[in-house]
């Protein structure tokens, strides 16, 4: 298949694209920069300017839509890219004639989950009422492909036998999937066009609170860690002074909180049946990383 990716710099995209390479696709990546690479065909272009990438989008057979803000000060970012950058991309698609659509969303989605959550359901509503054969991937909370998110946080401070912060909070739930596991589903979502018209989570098989899932991990990495609870309201305290300090790399920002404790479809059955998803166990998917 000729694909048209987005969002191929960051570590799952990165990870998808060669995985998608070596079973024989033939791949075009949308880059904010220019990119050097044998193995793909760039083109670069914003997601926020249609024009500058709508030719390059005719001949393909489907776009695959990784591209998003995840972590902004500003809610309004999140929307223009999330799900007006997505509206752009599907209309431009359409034009080109591309016939499908495979949209990498999130487990955190609804405005109950924060502008991020919120601007995602947008670009899910786009592309459900796009007219394309489109299918929705939501992953949970993904670590492997780096220690940037609080999961790849969490296990890089338990594994040195730091002191491991945690959300005191019962709502703060995660459910852990290894990022091999997202790709293999990934490319069966891509490779299957039964899977059109359709939404998988793609979760870990165990929920955890915060502070369980620590105990999981010291289970792998054996030692004193000291987990140390952090109330709501102290995150909220701490993201407004990052606010003020006007860091350009806050530590979190205030939209995580509520993405954090809103309730999320774990609903990982159908998956399971028509990706032939496999997700393993956080300790075996933790294990297998550092081997």
């Amino acid at each position: 298949m000729r694909l048209f990716v987005t969002g191929a710099s960051g570590g799952l995209g990165r990870a998808l694209a060669e995985k998608l390479a070596a079973r024989g696709h033939a791949l075009t990546l949308l880059s904010r920069r220019e990119t050097a690479s044998s193995s793909f065909f760039h083109v670069r272009g914003d997601l926020l300017n249609p024009a500058g990438y709508e030719a390059a989008l005719a001949g393909h057979d489907a776009v695959l839509h990784l591209a998003a803000v995840t972590h902004s000060a500003d809610p309004d970012l999140y929307y223009a890219v999330n799900a007006r950058g997505t509206e752009g991309l599907l209309a431009a698609a359409r034009r080109a004639g591309v016939t499908r659509f495979i949209h990498v969303s999130t487990c955190a989605v609804g405005a109950d989950c924060g502008a991020y959550g919120d601007s995602k359901a947008l670009a899910e509503d786009a592309v459900r009422a796009s007219g394309l054969a489109w299918t929705i991937l939501r992953p949970a909370e993904v670590y492997g492909a780096s220690d940037r998110e609080a999961v790849g946080q969490t296990i890089a401070a338990v594994r040195q036998g730091l002191v491991v912060p945690y959300v005191a909070h019962p709502e703060a739930k995660l459910a852990p999937v290894h990022r091999d596991d997202v790709l293999e589903a990934v490319c069966a979502a891509v490779e299957r066009p039964s899977t059109a018209g359709k939404i998988y989570v793609l979760a870990g098989p165990e929920v955890f609170t915060q502070v369980g899932m620590v105990a999981a991990l010291r289970e792998v990495f054996p030692g004193f860690r000291l987990p140390v609870p952090v109330p709501v309201v102290a995150l909220k305290v701490a993201a407004g002074l990052f606010g003020l300090l006007g860091l350009r790399r806050p530590p979190f920002v205030p939209d995580q909180i509520p993405r954090l404790l809103c309730p999320k479809d774990r609903a990982i059955g159908p998956a399971r049946r028509e990706l032939g998803f496999a997700p393993r166990f956080l300790r075996q998917g933790v294990r297998d990383q550092g081997e």
